[in-house]
């Protein structure tokens, strides 16, 4: 969601043992992100990665390629308002398949947001496999895995909208 240049897969991926294992889509509304995470995909013979020029915060544009083993979350919670997050939140689960993982971020600036976003994914149907908040950063990672089964898709949601 929101890949920007892809650099979080694209910069691992093509160096992996297990490339060939790996499908992808990634979802950017900027056209030069696009260009860019397009480019890298193409020159690391990266075939099996999608880069989609679109509107991340609407499920249609991942119609096609749902359930999902793994989400990428990243930079995104930080940018929208607390009530589009808990929407997010307990919204992502229809993007994927029961065991999948979710990969998130949030700064953790005062009032530190964190502690709510882990409850309202368990509130959700995860369970936290991990929370990374090094003390001398505000930056969290969290990693989720959906244990609940997932609900069906909704066609024409809205995740969110960033704030301007």
């Amino acid at each position: 969601m929101c890949a920007g240049q892809g650099r979080d897969l694209l910069g691992i991926l093509p160096h992996h043992p297990r490339r060939a294992d790996v499908n992808a889509i990634l979802v950017e509304l900027d056209p030069r992100n696009v260009a860019v995470a397009r480019g890298a995909a193409d020159s690391a013979g990266l075939t099996q990665v999608n880069v989609i020029e679109g509107d991340a915060a609407v499920s249609d544009v991942y119609a096609p390629f749902v359930p999902a083993d793994v989400l990428l979350a990243c930079g995104i919670f930080g940018n929208i308002t607390d009530l589009d997050i808990e929407n997010t939140v307990r919204n992502l689960p229809m993007l994927c398949r029961s065991g999948a993982s979710i990969v998130w971020t949030r700064r953790r600036d005062e009032p530190d947001l964190t502690p709510q976003i882990r409850e309202w994914f368990r509130k959700s149907g995860f369970e936290e496999l991990s929370f990374d908040a090094p003390d001398a950063t505000v930056s969290a990672v969290g990693t989720a895995r959906l244990v609940a089964p997932p609900p069906p898709f909704k066609p024409g949601f809205r995740f969110f909208t960033f704030i301007q």
